[in-house]
């Protein structure tokens, strides 16, 4: 038997379609849910008619409390730095592994003269490091993050002739916290970005994963994640 325990995200659309998803992937037999009122009404509502699902709804014992978000924040640091306690150093080339998630690594490196130029569309103060294309996109890697209404990034668009834009700021690549997959898809563990040379084309992860050449797969998460644990906040959506 298979118990699956899904998340406490419930209050939005998203929440409800999330969830929706699960039970349709998972055609469970049983379901057990526990509300303190009615905030799983709008997700079981549907379901109630399934005849090959039981659905059970037990009451929530008072002596169950709410953990305070100050609490989960603490705990999810100190298990984070149990985790990358004897995490090691381990250099991937782009050549032996497939990175998703992100736009990076997905097209072409513009040009060093290409690269020069679009660097010099942009505000004194914004170094770019890397950009690349592929279809209709260009995307920018540089000290801090590019909007597409920026005039720059309208310049670049209309030179490269490319039709969406995106960028990232380097800086907030270091400690973002990666899966590491292997070929036949199984999570091996999680690892944190520590560097990026698309000279070298080079990516350096922190993990404890014992055996981290069998990852064929590095999938970009979005959270920053410090190796003593500690939350530093994550990425925007469509940021990477």
């Amino acid at each position: 038997r298979v118990v699956v325990d899904t998340g406490g995200f419930i209050q939005t659309a998203s929440a409800r379609t999330l969830l929706q998803t699960e039970i349709e992937l998972l055609c469970p037999t049983h379901l057990v849910a526990l509300q303190r009122q009615d905030e799983l009404a709008a997700i079981l509502s549907p379901l109630r008619r399934r005849a090959s699902m039981e659905i059970h709804e037990p009451p929530v014992p008072d002596v169950i409390g709410r953990k305070s978000p100050a609490y989960r924040s603490q705990r999810r640091a100190m298990r984070f730095a149990a985790y990358f306690g004897d995490a090691v150093h381990v250099e991937y080339g782009l050549d032996e592994v497939s990175v998703r998630g992100t736009w990076l690594g997905a097209g072409k490196p513009l040009a060093p003269h290409l690269l020069r130029y679009v660097a010099q569309l942009f505000e004194p103060d914004v170094k770019v490091y890397y950009a690349e294309r592929f279809g209709g996109h260009l995307g920018v890697m540089a000290s801090r993050r590019i909007y597409q209404d920026a005039p720059g990034a309208l310049t670049a668009l209309e030179t490269l002739a490319a039709s969406s834009f995106s960028s990232i700021a380097a800086p907030k690549l270091r400690h973002l916290l990666i899966g590491l997959e292997d070929r036949e898809g199984k999570l091996l563990g999680l690892g944190l970005l520590e560097a990026l040379n698309f000279k070298r084309r080079i990516l350096g992860i922190l993990t404890p994963v014992r055996a981290p050449r069998a990852a064929a797969v590095l999938r970009f998460g979005a959270l920053h994640v410090g190796p003593d644990g500690t939350d530093l906040g994550s990425l925007a959506p469509g940021e990477l």
